[in-house]
């Protein structure tokens, strides 16, 4: 297991280039809107993009407190940053297989995102795996399709490419029914570069909706939070990772369609 060495200049550079102000296009800077989560039938905001096309993205800075958004508590206090990321997929097997394909956390080790910050692909992820316990520190196997619908406390880790050291995460399916399944993710421990630390732990958190519209067709609801941190840094970068994560869930190549943030 390999932790990138502290380099100073690096992480003055990561941190400069964080704070960059960047546009693109295509994303709505919702401020002023709230989020809705599909739960209970709720109808999404954003909402779901085509098939065939890319996904919707909504962005919020300062938000909440906010209740009755159907996104759980995740704005029951203030978030200095909210992304909702909607989009609909074809996939032609049955809940048990997108679960697991959810589930396989092994398959995310070299994912692809374009990086704002450097205006290419990159690799998002060095490592990536199931772990037995709350640290992060001991493999096993990737998840079963019964684990990840079984609504019990699973953990993972990644090694992220922008980081140092091993990122640990809480994974838990909150609800599920016969054509859908809901859950969460929040990371266990800080994240940061070498004694800088970007976020503590519990700062990042995030709800992922799937459910089958009709035939082939699902959706795909993920609507993630930046509770707290030294710094927010550009949007797009954390755009850019979401539509990563959905395209994999997707089945879709990640850099196989323009990145939505540049």
């Amino acid at each position: 297991m390999r932790n990138k060495p502290f380099d100073l200049r690096s992480a003055a550079s990561v941190l400069v280039s964080l704070a960059l102000v960047l546009a693109w296009a295509g994303i709505a800077a919702a401020d002023s809107a709230a989020p809705v989560c599909p739960a209970d039938g709720r109808k999404p905001a954003p909402a779901y993009g085509a098939a065939d096309a890319q996904p919707r993205v909504a962005i919020w800075r300062n938000i909440g407190p906010l209740t009755d958004t159907g996104c759980g508590n995740l704005l029951s206090h203030k978030a200095m940053l909210a992304i909702a990321l909607a989009g609909r997929f074809r996939f032609s097997g049955s809940l048990e297989d997108l679960a697991r394909r959810v589930g396989a956390v092994s398959r995310t080790k070299g994912l692809r995102y374009w990086s704002v910050t450097d205006g290419n692909w990159r690799v998002l992820l060095d490592d990536a795996y199931a772990s037995k316990s709350a640290g992060g520190r001991s493999r096993r196997a990737d998840f079963t399709a019964a684990e990840v619908l079984g609504g019990r406390t699973l953990y993972l880790a990644q090694d992220d490419t922008r980081s140092t050291g091993i990122n640990a995460y809480s994974f838990r399916t909150i609800s599920s029914g016969p054509d859908r399944f809901a859950f969460e993710m929040v990371n266990l421990t800080a994240i940061g570069i070498g004694p800088v630390t970007f976020f503590p732990a519990g700062a990042l958190k995030s709800l992922h909706f799937l459910a089958r519209e009709s035939g082939g067709t699902w959706t795909y609801y993920g609507f993630s939070i930046l509770k707290s941190g030294n710094f927010i840094g550009p949007e797009g970068s954390y755009v850019n990772r979401n539509v990563a994560f959905f395209r994999f869930l997707a089945g879709q190549k990640p850099d196989g369609a323009p990145p939505l943030a540049r």
